[in-house]
């Protein structure tokens, strides 16, 4: 059998590995801190098992436990639950998961702990063809939210309790591939939920039937008289998918804001290559822009309402570059 220790933030400490005869190791622990071992067959034959542990030297304090990132892209193979992504929600309530299904039979797996009660607003972005659901469940798996594409159903929320592990399960459906973002956020923070149930930028909540929701780019939009153009949903939230085949290919969108306050841009990149947002005014001024190359990939501008303005993007290289950019508002003195 082999034997997994992890620490109560899901870092793995010590692993046993029998097929290369090491059955035996030392890891560090923690004074009051909680630990999680686990045993578990190799192959298919059953069997029983004894672990002995042994306190050893009070070891030198050593470098923090590795902290768990909050925007996390998927590392291969995290197929299964014991192989599943490790993720920490950040500080403002929210993470977010970035992956590909590369084939009808992928699973990505990812894991966190609840670090306090409550509920999380969760919601999926798929782009380059690919329908995906999520599903998540306890560590007892017992299931506690998944969404329905084929229904509309791409976003929801599901409840947590403090202390406990879940794990989040992201796969394909109808046999398509692509890329996806994951945005999860406790409710009240301010973040997650971007799509709407069952957007794929023919929502039309927005003024006069525009557009909300997710925007899926519809070409040709490679100039600003051919900006897709849509609105910001009731939360004030948008989010821009689409893919600029390589720096020649242009994608314009648009937006004119009902009031006067700050919009902020997060560029994701779900196939790693980055692409460039830049912001300009109906005049042709520009009000800013990212710069991948520097790792800068979000920001926010100014603006008052009644003023359009003008989204674009763009790959920074001669690959094509997918992207999501979530784009929230807030009015002054918020």
């Amino acid at each position: 059998g082999k034997v997994e220790v992890e620490a109560a933030n899901g870092v793995k400490v010590f692993e046993t590995e029998p097929n290369d005869g090491v059955n035996a190791g030392r890891f560090s622990v923690t004074e009051g801190s909680v630990y999680f071992l686990r045993v578990r067959a190799q192959g298919k034959t059953a069997g029983t098992y004894q672990v002995s542990l042994q306190s050893g030297d009070v070891l030198p304090p050593t470098d923090p436990a590795p902290v768990l990132p909050s925007d996390v892209t998927e590392v291969e193979s995290n197929d299964s639950k014991a192989a599943a992504n490790a993720f920490v929600i950040a500080a403002d309530g929210t993470a977010r998961l970035n992956g590909h299904i590369d084939s009808a039979d992928d699973r990505d797996f990812f894991a966190f702990r609840a670090d306090k009660t409550g509920n999380i607003d969760a919601d999926i972005i798929a782009v380059g063809g690919l329908t995906a659901d999520i599903e998540v469940e306890t560590e007892a798996s017992v299931k506690v939210f998944e969404t329905d594409a084929n229904d509309g159903i791409t976003s929801g929320s599901f409840p947590v309790t403090e202390g406990q592990r879940y794990f989040v399960r992201v796969r394909g459906k109808n046999d398509s591939i692509g890329s996806y973002i994951v945005n999860l956020a406790y409710a009240g923070s301010g973040g997650g939920g971007t799509s709407s149930s069952g957007t794929n930028g023919d929502s039309t909540g927005g003024p006069s039937g525009l557009p909300t929701g997710m925007i899926v780019e519809v070409e040709n939009n490679n100039t600003e008289s051919l900006a897709n153009v849509f609105a910001l949903d009731g939360n004030g939230r948008a989010v821009l998918s689409g893919v600029s085949i390589n720096d020649n290919d242009k994608d314009f969108f648009a937006v004119t804001p009902t009031a006067s306050g700050t919009l902020r841009f997060d560029v994701a990149s779900p196939n790693g290559e980055h692409a460039q947002l830049q912001v300009t005014n109906r005049l042709g001024a520009k009000l800013f822009e990212t710069d991948p190359n520097d790792g800068r990939n979000s920001g926010q501008v100014q603006v008052t309402a009644g003023e359009k303005i003008y989204v674009r993007l763009r790959a920074k290289d001669d690959a094509a570059a997918e992207y999501a950019v979530d784009v929230a508002f807030a009015e002054l003195g918020q």
